[in-house]
C-alpha cells in the first residue's frame, strides 16, 4: 500500500491474483477516480493549446481539474460527448475504452494494473 501511494486503495492481496494486474477483469480498481488528477494534469503539460477539449468516463474526471492549479484548470473544457473532444480519459469504471480502438497517448499503471487511460480521438 506505502509502495501504490497514492494509489494505496488498489491494493488487493494474494487472494485475488499475484499483483493488482490479475484483478483488473475481477474488480473496480479507481472506483473513486483519483488517477484523473494525475492524467489531467499529464495532458496539460503535454498538450500546449489554450483549450483543451476532454470527455472524461465519469463524474471524478470532472470534479479532480477543480484541484488543478487555476492556470490548468481553466484550459479544459469538458465535453459531453467523445465526438466533441481532442482527448477521452477513464478510470476504466463502467466504461473499457481498450476495445474502441482508440490511440493510447498515456496511462497510468500501479502494480501491473492500468487504472487510467488517456487516449486520443483521430477525428479531431
Amino acid at each position: 500500500m506505502i509502495k501504490s501511494h497514492p494509489y494505496q486503495n488498489i491494493y488487493f492481496n494474494l487472494l485475488a491474483g499475484k499483483n493488482s494486474g490479475a484483478a483488473v477483469n475481477k474488480f473496480e480498481l479507481d472506483y473513486w477516480g483519483i488517477a484523473y488528477r494525475e492524467a489531467l494534469e499529464k495532458l496539460a503539460s503535454k498538450d500546449t493549446s489554450q483549450i483543451i477539449n476532454v470527455h472524461v468516463g465519469n463524474a471524478p474526471g470532472i470534479m479532480n481539474s477543480w484541484i488543478l492549479t487555476e492556470n490548468n484548470r481553466s484550459r479544459f473544457n469538458f465535453t459531453s460527448s467523445q465526438s466533441e473532444a481532442k482527448y477521452f480519459i477513464t478510470n476504466y469504471r463502467w466504461t473499457y475504452t481498450d476495445s474502441v480502438k482508440l490511440k493510447m497517448t498515456d496511462s497510468i499503471v500501479v502494480d501491473g494494473a492500468r487504472i487510467s487511460g488517456t487516449y486520443l480521438i483521430s477525428n479531431n
